[in-house]
């Protein structure tokens, strides 16, 4: 179980497997807005800025 946990973690935060990749791999639906790819810099979303408010 800590192994699988730690590939996912890894896979979802280096941005070589989305979320919604993970939850078919364990069995579990979609869920949308999940299929956005997500990479290490505080884990913003792939080609999407950070937006100052």
């Amino acid at each position: 179980m800590a192994s699988r946990g730690a590939f996912y973690h890894n896979g979802i935060q280096d941005g070589w497997l989305n979320r919604n990749e993970v939850r078919n791999m364990e069995g579990l639906n979609r869920e949308d807005g999940l299929e956005k790819f997500m990479y290490p810099a505080n884990l913003n979303v792939v080609g999407e800025t950070n937006k100052e408010e």
